[in-house]
């Protein structure tokens, strides 16, 4: 219930769940924000990154998995980064909480596009780099799953904005080799960790766990796993 809750209230004051049925919310919350860059960047970078979803729902008994590849551009000094690009996204949810009625249960497709923007500072520190961040953006959702929503009678628009606020830690193994830690509250994921590491010359990997229903309750779990590629 925490993760449902944070979902709906957590920075975006003008969402309110109405009812006591189950609340169905963009796709793309459901799930930890991406590193698509890492966090400290030498003068000007772009990577390409993409990664997969599976995530448990905003319900107990469904499940929402999606594929995400982004374009980020990212410029960054000793002690500040910024970064920003576009995305799109496809997926497909599947409504099977047992308070929807047996017509609405099944997987619904969705698909989407967005940008997004991640800016940090940092104190660094030699070995490792303390700082915070903020990562944010606007995408729209359309297809089955945003129909489904509309058909439940709940006033929606397929605009979806998203804005969280994260504390960090990056480990310096060298110059280039960096692993970074930072757990955050916000959209999407509601209260989330990432692990990331990066060689900032190439590229990186990513994990991700997010807030997510089951139906034992709300559960932190692992949700995501991304790559991304230094391109130029």
């Amino acid at each position: 219930m925490a993760g449902k809750i944070l979902k709906t209230t957590v920075l975006f004051s003008f969402i309110f769940m109405v009812g006591c049925g189950p609340t169905y919310l963009p796709a793309l919350w459901d799930s930890a924000p991406p590193m698509s860059a890492p966090t400290e960047v030498k003068k000007e970078a772009t990577f390409l990154s993409a990664y997969f979803n599976g995530a448990g729902g905003f319900n107990g008994g469904d499940e929402n998995k999606f594929f995400r590849a982004n374009l980020v551009r990212a410029i960054g000094g000793s002690w500040y980064k910024l970064s920003g690009g576009g995305f799109a996204y496809f997926g497909i949810y599947d409504v099977q909480n047992s308070g929807e009625l047996e017509q609405n249960r099944g997987q619904k497709p969705y698909f989407g596009i967005g940008a997004d923007i991640d800016a940090n500072i940092f104190l660094p520190l030699h070995f490792f780099n303390l700082g915070i961040g903020t990562y944010g953006g606007i995408a729209g959702e359309f297809g089955d799953y945003t129909s489904f929503r509309k058909n439940r009678g709940e006033e929606i628009t397929p605009i979806v904005p998203f804005v969280s606020l994260y504390p960090f830690l990056q480990f310096n193994f060298s110059k280039s080799d960096k692993l970074t830690v930072r757990a955050g509250l916000g959209l999407p994921g509601g209260y989330f960790v990432n692990i990331g590491y990066y060689n900032i010359g190439y590229g990186g990997f990513w994990i991700g766990w997010s807030a997510t229903e089951r139906e034992t309750g709300s559960k932190f779990d692992f949700t995501s796993i991304g790559l991304s590629i230094k391109v130029k």
